[in-house]
């Protein structure tokens, strides 16, 4: 008897079109169907894989034993086949074939895990004891063509990763398993906290088949060694109108000297031993072991703060092991070249621009200007070039005019050798006055109106 065959991949129900019954388990029990990779189907029985009609209708059976075709068996309503054993039914000239497999012959059954820990990964062994029956499962398909199938599982831990708010959030990692010829050694990310309990599951057909999988049994588990850290930094915020690339922001890294920034290394549990470094290009220039620290940035160029975590078993400085390498995490830090630059009008009338006399800067370690009148005498001086002159003599409002700056300052690149004007001049002449500032010329005080 020949029928159409439609095939239903979510169950094991294969429908006959004309004879409009079907094909299913002939004592009741569940199966459920797998599609492989390659398209083959599997069908897997809680039980024997034997197979009837819904309505009792005879129908040709066949079995894939033969490599060459299909071996018709009989024409019945009912039919046991071998675990392995393909299903064919033909139509015509083609071929319909589904694989079947009793589970419970083939079932794996892992009674041990080991976990084992280390200070850059952690492995996860299943050893080939016994009773370990997890295996790839292999058939013969439709004219020859050899088909497999690893029975899968999945393994799920605790660990703990570095989170969008700054933190260490515990998360459950959950990763796949396949379940091949024993023994199988798996290696994961290294594990920074007491993890809890590690989970094997190991038969995903069979909770296909009963609701749930089953579980490897291991316990007193070692507590892991590794450990990590995440470097963040905070910049102590200031604010200046008329300084050039100030740290405005605490999350800050660049710009201006002085930078004053507090580095912490945010240590997972098990950390016992801190190192900073601050290397400026490749020279080593600071060396701390706090857990935290806090360095002020002067000097113009590109740094690198580099923070290393540590313990007794995991301490990686001088290991020739590649797979023990300290972990480390490191911030880079720039902080720009001075610059000064002096206006040459101001306009003192409150109407909230340009009211007072400024100059514009950045990165700058030493300045003091001083203004004078045309007559020679000094009327204001100040240290602070976040400061300036509001056009008040005394407290009265100074006359309209022009008025002479005399500014000495020096930026954060500059020697500290002191430098005369005289060595300034020839400095700059050569283009070697770097971060020295001797500065003078008019300004004109204008009020106009607000």
């Amino acid at each position: 008897m020949r029928r159409q065959l439609l095939i239903l991949l979510l169950s094991c129900l294969t429908t006959l079109s004309a004879g409009a019954f079907t094909l299913m388990p002939a004592d009741g029990s569940r199966c459920e169907t797998i599609v492989t990779p390659t398209n083959d189907t599997l069908l897997f029985f809680a039980g024997n894989p034997e197979m009837k009609t819904s309505d009792g209708t005879a129908v040709d059976w066949f079995v894939t034993t033969d490599t060459l075709h299909a071996k018709q068996t009989n024409s019945a309503d009912c039919y046991n086949y071998s675990s392995g054993d393909g299903v064919a039914v033909r139509d015509g000239k083609r071929w319909i074939v589904r694989y079947v497999f009793n589970y419970n012959t083939i079932r794996p059954v892992i009674d041990s895990v080991e976990i084992v820990y280390d200070c850059r990964q952690t492995k996860m062994i299943i050893p080939a004891t016994s009773t370990n029956k997890a295996q790839t499962l292999r058939y013969t398909s439709l004219y020859g063509n050899p088909g497999t199938y690893a029975l899968q599982g999945r393994v799920s831990f605790n660990q703990l990763e570095w989170g969008s708010n700054n933190t260490w959030d515990s998360v459950r990692v959950v990763k796949k398993l396949d379940l091949t010829d024993l023994p199988i050694t798996k290696t994961y990310e290294a594990v920074y906290a007491a993890s809890g309990e590690w989970t094997v599951e190991y038969d995903t057909i069979g909770a296909l088949l009963n609701g749930s999988m089953q579980q490897a049994a291991h316990i007193n588990e070692p507590e892991p060694i590794a450990v990590s850290g995440h470097a963040t930094s905070i910049t102590t915020i200031r604010t200046a109108a008329n300084e050039v690339d100030y740290p405005e922001t605490s999350d800050k890294v660049t710009g201006s000297a002085p930078l004053n920034i507090l580095f912490k290394s945010n240590p997972t549990p098990k950390t016992e031993f801190y190192e900073w470094r601050i290397y400026r290009g490749n020279t080593l220039i600071a060396r701390r072991t706090d857990m935290d620290q806090r360095y002020e940035f002067r000097d113009p160029g590109n740094y690198r703060v580099v923070s290393t975590v540590s313990n007794l078993l995991c301490p990686c400085m001088n290991s020739v092991d590649p797979t023990c390498q300290p972990d480390s995490t490191e911030i880079n830090v720039t902080i720009s070249e001075s610059m000064l630059r002096v206006p040459n009008v101001f306009t003192p009338n409150g109407d909230g621009v340009n009211d007072e006399f400024r100059v514009v800067h950045r990165s700058l370690r030493e300045f003091h200007c001083e203004i004078y009148n045309r007559w020679g005498k000094l009327v204001f001086q100040w240290d602070d070039p976040n400061q300036g002159w509001d056009g008040n003599i005394g407290g009265r409002p100074a006359a309209e005019g022009a008025y002479y700056y005399v500014i000495r300052a020096k930026g954060t690149d500059a020697s500290d050798d002191y430098m005369s004007r005289a060595k300034y001049n020839r400095e700059r002449n050569n283009g070697n006055a770097v971060g020295v500032y001797q500065l003078s010329g008019d300004i004109n005080l204008l009020r106009g109106k607000k």
